[in-house]
């Protein structure tokens, strides 16, 4: 995974990503992740990564939270796009996923 995407994503905590959605989106995309609901689909693009968030698409640029995209049906915030931040969160921490 992108080291330097990944830093962007650590930067978000719980209550910043409850501000860009809300704390119900927040609590339903910590479910996805912990039920393994989420998987790494391109990590060697040095714009984004790309991933599979319960049968979703999400796209999360290096230019952060607010760009980031979901091809599901929301027209604005999704858990989809939380529970990615989350997991590549929970990548970096581990050190798993790294160039």
């Amino acid at each position: 995974m992108n080291r330097s995407i990944a830093t962007i994503y650590l930067a978000y905590d719980d209550s910043a990503l409850t501000t860009y959605a809300n704390a119900g989106l927040l609590r339903r995309a910590q479910k996805d992740v912990a039920a393994n609901r989420i998987k790494l689909v391109e990590s060697s693009n040095a714009e984004q990564i790309a991933l599979n968030s319960d049968g979703q698409t999400v796209i999360l640029p290096s230019s952060g939270l607010t760009n980031a995209s979901c091809d599901c049906s929301s027209v604005s915030a999704c858990k989809h796009i939380l529970a990615s931040v989350l997991y590549v969160q929970a990548l970096a921490k581990s050190g798993k996923g790294q160039e």
